[in-house]
């Protein structure tokens, strides 16, 4: 399946000024440009390639580094797999791969293929809640502890799960608007946060259960949804927390989630569209 850069932003979370970045540091190439608009088209091995580089960006491998093992392994998705079998079988990684062992083990131990689960699509009705909010513009890290501080703050009336508004489905920049979200019993007075009705909205939905680093299979199969169905979608889309682990101060690295994108009749009168709003249709694109 092909993919607009829209689309890869959507799914991998990955903004559109940094995919720009990746394709002219030859890290993500795209697999065909359309002659006459310009824009970039890319397949469903890109996906496996920007999550590498993010794990290589966490260990703090340079650039020249990553462009080199990307370049020798154009088909990322059987990397990891194949560093793994070559540490079980000769103890040690080839010098040429311009990785230490203590970093390719640091790696490896966050990629385990059995902790991977994607569901079945769902189509639900989601009802109005209140809840209790905090809202930022930032980067996907600052996400967890503005979550820790919601928990702290309104655990005691808390009515549901912990989630998270992304109004930027469409995302240019690194840094975002996004709300981490608390269902409440009852509303309070406390400074910072802010309390408020949720509306309700049809929704398509799946889980995910993994590596967040991997969080992108589960975006990929509804996008592949909306898109073959040309449904268009409205934002803020949703991640609600099932179940997380992490240590306090530490990122999330394995996650239990519902990924919820809005959509909907233009005809049923419980969903409200506003087409002015950006990130409203599947096809909005960024490409320069």
């Amino acid at each position: 399946m092909e993919y607009s850069i829209g689309d890869v932003s959507k799914i991998s979370r990955v903004s559109g000024k940094t995919l720009h970045q990746y394709h002219q540091e030859g890290l993500v190439l795209p697999t065909r440009i359309d002659k006459f608009t310009s824009r970039r088209y890319f397949d469903e091995k890109c996906f496996h390639r920007i999550e590498i580089i993010h794990r290589f960006h966490r260990l703090g491998i340079p650039l020249e580094i990553i462009k080199d093992v990307l370049t020798k392994h154009r088909d990322t998705r059987n990397l990891i797999k194949h560093w793994q079998t070559r540490i079980a079988e000769e103890g040690k990684i080839g010098e040429n791969a311009g990785l230490t062992l203590d970093q390719l083990q640091s790696m490896l131990e966050e990629t385990v293929d059995n902790e991977t689960f994607v569901g079945e699509l769902k189509q639900k009705t989601l009802p109005m809640i209140p809840i209790a909010s905090i809202s930022f513009h930032g980067k996907q890290e600052e996400i967890h502890p503005n979550l820790q501080k919601l928990m702290l703050a309104c655990g005691g009336i808390s009515a549901g799960e912990p989630f998270v508004l992304f109004h930027d489905d469409h995302q240019y920049d690194e840094e975002m608007d996004i709300d981490c979200c608390l269902p409440v019993r009852e509303k309070k007075d406390i400074p910072g946060i802010v309390f408020r009705d949720l509306p309700g909205a049809k929704a398509v939905t799946v889980t995910y259960q993994g590596p967040t680093d991997r969080k992108w299979m589960g975006y990929k199969r509804i996008i592949d949804y909306l898109n073959k169905h040309k449904l268009a979608i409205q934002s803020p889309s949703r991640e609600v927390y099932l179940h997380h682990l992490a240590n306090p101060g530490e990122p999330i690295k394995l996650v239990h989630i519902e990924i919820q994108f809005l959509t909907g009749d233009p005809n049923d009168p419980e969903f409200k569209r506003d087409i002015a709003r950006p990130g409203y249709g599947i096809d909005a694109a960024f490409d320069l």
